[in-house]
């Protein structure tokens, strides 16, 4: 039978066509969430809800957001089942004004519910998608394109949101969320998504009348006999093949999560979920309280926070060169006393004004020199362990990279949902000063942690030299 020619990489499932319509599916996940952020409060006292109860409210609002995210990490669920959740969770949060006061605060906890549920399957399917088509190799420099979707959406959300709800109202900004889901309805229909590799995993085999030191090693790792010879090489051959095939004894969810490394990327994810969901909740709230602003200014503060994280993939390229170890720890030490200094702007004028805005834009620069480190680091973390247990004789022909970004959207995800909760109890206890020093307390305190394990523990290369001076 003569071989198939190869044929020609099509449009649909080529790589730069697949990136973008992941990119964009990113993209309209966080454009949708933040669009809605500046009205929330505005469109809750229109319904006659007290100013005190509005903080609440939309705590309870953005809650299930994170919280159904962390319910449903699972990679075979289909893009198109997203896009219907979506869609419903948008007409729902469309028409919940408009039926009785008593039922509004059930259909937005639903809607927002609905959207947490779609959020999970696009950064789960998404990501895995991506690995798939790029292959690990190229992991760390197509993530920056995921996190230039992200923060993107991120830019566009707030400040498109509340401009859109001051000129054309609910329906403006409701009409503008269809069209990007249209769009993104469009990209999902056209794509043809790769087949997935499985991880290749090549062990040696020894041969009878060979006693190389690779085939020692072998041995070793694996049974470690007290001599090598020729049958010894040949039992090691057969319990090679044999341990290949076995799967893994501990779950790979339970072996991420048994590394130090990578449970600290993780925290480092979950510090930022809730520096910006905190930020979603009480910066609209703040600037209409103490600047007296409407919903388009609550749209455009989110501008200078916004901004820094278009520059995110350039960051993610320069770490991947180098390591985010010590821009990880510097950012989080610069954001520390940045959040705590948010507490002295207290009146309407110029000198606070511009003291928000530069704070804001201090701390957005740290919070995107941040993220695409800890991004990549999730990646590469996942593969050393993959690696690690190839070399132990586990199975790992399915990868671990899908379940490692799973472990990175529940982490999002709780912080999405400890973050409304939060800053709604402590705004209500000790106003936006005590919001404020939270979380520059839980800034500073996470540099720690991060630069010990950021890369690798930090020690490590100390400890290598100073045995290699011991061995000399």
């Amino acid at each position: 039978m003569e071989p198939t020619p190869h044929k020609p990489e099509s449009f649909r499932s080529s790589k730069a066509f697949i990136t973008f319509t992941v990119a964009y599916a990113v993209f309209t996940d966080s454009f949708l969430y933040g669009a809605i952020v500046p009205m929330a409060p505005f469109a809750l006292q229109r319904q006659g809800f007290e100013d005190g109860e509005v903080q609440k409210l939309i705590t309870l609002m953005l809650a299930p957001w994170g919280w159904l995210s962390d319910r449903y990490p699972q990679r075979r669920v289909p893009f198109l089942f997203g896009l219907i959740v979506l869609l419903v969770a948008t007409a729902v949060l469309w028409f919940a004004p408009f039926v009785l006061q008593r039922a509004i605060l059930g259909l937005e906890i639903s809607g927002r519910g609905l959207q947490g549920f779609a959020s999970a399957i696009v950064w789960t399917t998404a990501l895995a998608v991506l690995v798939d088509t790029v292959g690990q190799e190229e992991l760390g420099e197509y993530a920056g394109y995921i996190g230039l979707a992200l923060n993107l959406g991120n830019v566009a959300g707030p400040v498109l949101g509340g401009v859109d709800h001051e000129y054309g109202g609910v329906h403006g900004v409701f009409g503008l969320c269809m069209a990007v889901i249209g769009v993104d309805v469009v990209l999902r229909l056209i794509m043809k998504e790769r087949q997935r590799k499985p991880f290749a995993v090549t062990m040696p085999n020894p041969s009878p009348d060979s006693g190389s030191e690779s085939n020692k090693e072998a041995t070793i790792e694996l049974a470690s006999p007290p001599t090598f010879s020729t049958s010894s090489a040949l039992e090691t051959s057969s319990l090679v093949r044999h341990s290949v095939s076995k799967r893994t004894r501990i779950p790979v969810i339970f072996r991420l999560l048994g590394s130090a490394r990578f449970c600290v990327s993780l925290w480092g994810v979950f510090v930022l979920a809730v520096v910006f969901t905190v930020f979603d909740t009480v910066l609209p709230i703040t600037v209409e309280r103490i600047l007296g602003w409407d919903a388009t200014g609550a749209g455009l503060i989110f501008l200078p926070f916004s901004l820094p994280s278009l520059f995110g993939m350039l960051i993610g390229r320069r770490t991947d060169r180098r390591g985010g170890r010590w821009v990880v720890f510097a950012s989080f030490l610069v954001a520390c006393p940045c959040l705590i200094a948010l507490r002295f702007v207290r009146e309407k004028s110029a000198a606070d004004i511009a003291l928000l805005v530069v704070l804001l834009l201090l701390i957005g620069t740290c919070v995107t020199v941040i993220l695409e480190p800890l991004f990549s680091e999730v990646g590469r973390r996942s593969k050393e362990l993959q690696e690690m247990d190839a070399r132990a004789g586990h199975d790992v022909r399915h990868g671990y990279h899908a379940q490692a970004y799973a472990h990175f959207n529940m982490a999002w995800s709780l912080g999405n949902t400890v973050g409304p909760i939060m800053a709604g109890y402590i705004n209500d206890a000790a106003g936006w000063g005590g919001v404020t020093l939270a979380l520059g307390i839980l800034c500073g305190f996470s540099a720690v942690p991060l630069v010990l394990f950021c890369d690798g523990w930090l020690l490590s290369q100390w400890c290598l030299r100073r045995q290699g001076r011991q061995s000399e």
